[in-house]
C-alpha cells in the first residue's frame, strides 16, 4: 500500500529498476517529481472540495481579498457575519448582470466605485485575489468552499499522501513521465516518456470522471416499462 512518499520512491526504484549504488535520480529529485504529481493530480481531478480551510478577511474600504494559492476553484462564498450568499462571477458575467434597461437603452452601474454589502466576487482579474463588488463598509470574513490542491507539499519521504488510495499507484506514471524527460529511459529498458504521459493522462481522465460521479447530487430514475 502507497501510504507515504517514501512508498512512492520505493516503488519507483523497484518498477525503474534504479535501486542500486548508481540510481539515475537522487531522493530530492524524485520528492518534487512526487510533489509536481500529487498537486497535478488535485488540479486535473478536483479531488480536493473544502469548505472549512478557507476564510479570507474583508477589510473596510478595500475590495481585495487573497485568495490562497493552493485555491484551484472558488465554488461558493459567504459572509461570515451576514450569511449573505457572495455570488462567484467572471468579469464578463459582471458586467452583464449589472448593466440594466432603461427604456431600450443599456446603462451600466459603476461597479469599480460602488460601495455597500459585497454581493459579487470577481475571480478572473487576479489569480491571487477576488474583487468584490460593492467596495465593503464594514469589515467581515468570507468562507468560502473551493477546490484545492493538497494542503502540504512534499519536502521529505515521511511527507504522507494525501489522495485517496484508490489512484494513488496513479502518482508513479506521473513521477515517471516527469524522471524519463531527464534520462534515455529506453536506455536501461523501461517504456518511453510518452507511454508514461499518456498512462498518466488516462488516469487523470478517469479519476476526474470518478470525482465528479461521486459529486453529483443522487437523482431517482423512473420506470418506463418493457
Amino acid at each position: 500500500m502507497l501510504e507515504s512518499v517514501s512508498d512512492l520512491l520505493t516503488s519507483f526504484r523497484r518498477l525503474a529498476d534504479d535501486e542500486g549504488i548508481d540510481s539515475l535520480w537522487s531522493d530530492a529529485e524524485l520528492i518534487e517529481y512526487a510533489d509536481e504529481a500529487h498537486r497535478e493530480f488535485a488540479r486535473e481531478t478536483l479531488c480536493f472540495p473544502d469548505s472549512t480551510t478557507f476564510a479570507p478577511a474583508v477589510t473596510t474600504g478595500d475590495p481585495w481579498v487573497k485568495l490562497d494559492p493552493r485555491i484551484i476553484k472558488v465554488r461558493h462564498a459567504i459572509l461570515a457575519s451576514r450569511r449573505g450568499v457572495v455570488s462567484r462571477k467572471t468579469l464578463d458575467e459582471l458586467a452583464e448582470i449589472l448593466s440594466c434597461s432603461d427604456y431600450g437603452q443599456q446603462q451600466a452601474y459603476d461597479w469599480e466605485v460602488d460601495t455597500g454589502t459585497p454581493r459579487y466576487l470577481v475571480t478572473d482579474l487576479d489569480p491571487a485575489r477576488g474583487r468584490l463588488v460593492p467596495i465593503p463598509v464594514e469589515d467581515d470574513t468570507l468562507s468560502l468552499t473551493v477546490y484545492r490542491e493538497p494542503k502540504y507539499s512534499f519536502t521529505s519521504i515521511s511527507d504522507l499522501i494525501e489522495i485517496p488510495d484508490k489512484f494513488r499507484r496513479s502518482l508513479l506514471y506521473g513521477m515517471m513521465a516527469r524522471a524519463a524527460e531527464k534520462q534515455d529511459i529506453d536506455a536501461f529498458g523501461m517504456s518511453s516518456a510518452t507511454d508514461f504521459q499518456l498512462r498518466w493522462e488516462r488516469d487523470l481522465v478517469e479519476a476526474y470522471a470518478f470525482f465528479r460521479r461521486k459529486m453529483r447530487p443522487a437523482g431517482t430514475t423512473g420506470y418506463g416499462g418493457i
